[in-house]
Formats: structure tokens, C-alpha cells, sequence
């Protein structure tokens, strides 16, 4: 069953660094197109071609993905795909692509239906860390499938404990953070 209400929902948009390059590639078009329309007069193309990377960069914040305590939901532009937890069979890291740092993902394989590829280097490793963590503590088995995917997997891991520790230092007493040091 695919969760209907999303109440409780954590979502997470685009990483700053995806949001970064987006930015700049767009701002580099956008400089190349003003230069053609000044040095060529033809502003159509070059307005085109701004169109074209502005609609790129709000695309890029348009991709959120909610992670509820049922299920999680990727949206896109012209939909979205959504899984219950307790739909699904197994969990696999990965890295796509044979060479350079590839595309991390991790894949949800339902039982009955087809996978979800969600690209976690899109998001905040904080969405990793959540969404890691919901299957963890449901018990689904996360394979990693080769060493380029064990190298991304330990800086989830290394992330969840600097986030850990920063939440257990936020909600501790003042008095026992004065003591402790």
C-alpha cells in the first residue's frame, strides 16, 4: 500500500551542490547567449538559450523527495513514484556509471511492483542519513554493491554519527554541556 497522506513527511529539495552547478552552468549559458545577442543583435537565440538554463535551474529545486514513517515519495516534473516501507523486499547502494565518481543511488525493490532508483547525491546527505535510517530500523536488507558504492555508504555512515552527535549536544541541559567541559 502507498502511503495517501504524506502529514509528518520530511522533505528534502536539491543539495546546495547540485544547485551550484546547475547555477553556474546556467549562468555560463546565459553569459554566452548575451554575448551572441550583443555581438550578433539577435536576441531570440540567445533569450531561448537563458529560457532554457533558468527552466534547468528550476527544475533542479522542483525534485523534492518526502520521506515519511510509512513510505517514501520521489516527485518529479510530471509525477511521482511512491513505496510503503513494509512493501518493500530489499534495498541496494550503488554507483552507476563505469567511470569518474558516477551517479550514487539507492534502489528500492518492492515486492510486487518496479524499483524505485532514487539519485542521492541530488539530495542533502541528511536525506540519506533519514532515509538509510527508516530502512535500517524496519529491517530491510541494504546490499552495497561494489567498493565505489562501501566508499559513499561510509560517509552516510560517518555523516549519520556528525549528525547524531550534533542532535545529542543540541538537546542536552546546559548544565551538563558546562560540566563536560
Amino acid at each position: 500500500m502507498v502511503p495517501t497522506t504524506w502529514s509528518g513527511a520530511r522533505t528534502f529539495g536539491a543539495s546546495a551542490n547540485l544547485l551550484l552547478a546547475v547555477g553556474a552552468l546556467s549562468a555560463f549559458v546565459g553569459a554566452i547567449s548575451l554575448d551572441a545577442a550583443l555581438r550578433h543583435g539577435d536576441w531570440k537565440d540567445g533569450l531561448a538559450i537563458l529560457a532554457a538554463a533558468l527552466l534547468a535551474f528550476a527544475a533542479a529545486l522542483a525534485l523534492p523527495l518526502d520521506i515519511s514513517p510509512d513510505g517514501v515519495r520521489q516527485r518529479f516534473l510530471i509525477g511521482s513514484r511512491a513505496v510503503a516501507f513494509d512493501r518493500i523486499a530489499h534495498a541496494r547502494l550503488e554507483v552507476i556509471g563505469r567511470r569518474g565518481r558516477g551517479r550514487f543511488t539507492l534502489s528500492l525493490v518492492p515486492r510486487e511492483d518496479r524499483h524505485i532508483r532514487i539519485g542521492l547525491r541530488k539530495f542533502p546527505v541528511e536525506a540519506s542519513v533519514a532515509l538509510l535510517s527508516e530502512l535500517e530500523a524496519r529491517g530491510i536488507e541494504i546490499e552495497i554493491a561494489d567498493d565505489r558504492a562501501r566508499y559513499y555508504a561510509e560517509q552516510v555512515i560517518a555523516a549519520r554519527i556528525r549528525l547524531q552527535a550534533e542532535v545529542a549536544l543540541a538537546t542536552s541541559p546546559p548544565a551538563s554541556r558546562d560540566s563536560a567541559a
